[in-house]
């Protein structure tokens, strides 16, 4: 986590080397920004002109900013910076004596109640974090899925859940393949099972559809793509084919994992950009290796074109890394498509049957 340090004082200057000096720096890598005056007494000091300036210039390029000097001013600068909770950067405010770190802004995705304690941690004061579930002892269910890798749907649903949980009441869980069940042994009381019959806002866990709207959905990133197709044919082509695919199997498209082809189709562009505009990797496989795989629709005509008996259903299998095959091959005119499920028991072990 790169973190920007900034003070506007000799006094403030020297706190921030010690915060530097202390915390550990296999957590987080800082650069300490000063006034230009300051410059010739503390080598290696970053120089600026303009706190506001400085601020504005590194916001999107530090993932942390910790900004030492008066809270109400740091919070006049950053204000017109803030954009969405989902991609600002963790802000803390710390006064010139160091005896108070105060968590900004980003408390919990942006990792800034984490930054806030190490800071105290280092000088030695007191982390001052306001986030209703954190005081209350609850989890902070974006954080869990941060940690969890899973992809969020129905932020609107957040907040009302947040509530539930720092008022006391268990919310409402479908998981049925227990998925956050390790994650949430620390929180016996917080969950419930989910009740389709109740309109309560509840949490859903699944990479199939649907999900009920008035729930916070987390989606496991576990489904992989295989992609089979023409020379030369287009991202729109291949994601048409793609989200028909989905939606006729009810499978979420941000529980796509990665996607996977051979290794001739996965340097043309449509390909390419396709992963790129669903921020996943694409995974290649060459014929030999996609002919050690049995595929359950080898092609004939693939054999005799390719050299193999499958790509789309090989190439997800492997992906996958299990046998696993959720949707069969499915073929249009110029693409192929299959889908295969990685493990679902933690993410990273062995199939389990879903409960219930």
């Amino acid at each position: 986590m790169r973190v920007a340090i900034y003070a506007m004082t000799r006094q403030g200057v020297e706190l921030g080397q010690k915060i530097q000096a202390l915390w550990l720096p296999t957590s987080y890598e800082s650069e300490l920004f000063g006034p230009q005056r300051l410059v010739e007494n503390f080598p290696g000091l970053r120089p600026f002109d303009r706190l506001g300036v400085a601020l504005r210039d590194n916001f999107p390029r530090y993932c942390g900013h910790v900004v030492i000097g008066a809270i109400g001013l740091t919070v006049r600068l950053i204000a017109p910076l803030i954009k969405d909770k989902r991609s600002d950067p963790a802000v803390v405010g710390l006064g010139q004596d160091g005896q108070y770190a105060v968590s900004l802004l980003s408390g919990h995705l942006g990792g800034a109640n984490a930054l806030t304690e190490a800071v105290a941690l280092a000088l030695g004061g007191q982390a001052v974090i306001t986030t209703a579930t954190d005081l209350k002892g609850q989890p902070a269910l974006e954080v869990l899925a941060q940690q969890l890798n899973l992809a969020i749907e129905g932020w609107s649903n957040l907040a009302p859940l947040a509530r539930a949980l720092a008022e006391g009441e268990p919310i409402p869980l479908n998981d049925p393949w227990g998925i956050l069940t390790k994650a949430i042994k620390p929180w016996p009381d917080s969950f419930k099972p989910f009740a389709p019959e109740t309109s309560e806002p509840g949490l859903w866990v699944d990479y199939q559809n649907p999900a009920p709207e008035r729930c916070l959905i987390f989606r496991p990133r576990v489904l992989v793509v295989g992609l089979g197709g023409h020379r030369g044919v287009l991202t729109g082509e291949l994601e048409d084919w793609l989200n028909l695919v989905f939606l006729d199997n009810n499978l979420a498209r941000l529980s796509i994992h990665s996607l996977a082809t051979i290794d001739r189709r996965a340097q043309e562009p449509g390909f390419v950009e396709l992963a790129k505009k669903l921020n996943v990797p694409l995974l290649s496989f060459s014929p030999e290796t996609l002919a050690t795989v049995s595929p359950p629709n080898p092609s004939p005509i693939v054999r005799v074109n390719i050299g193999v008996d499958s790509v789309c259903e090989a190439a997800a299998l492997l992906g996958a890394q299990t046998g696993r095959l959720l949707v069969p091959k499915r073929k249009s005119t110029r693409v192929t498509c299959a889908v295969a499920l990685k493990s679902l028991n933690s993410l990273d072990s062995d199939l389990v049957t879903p409960r219930g």
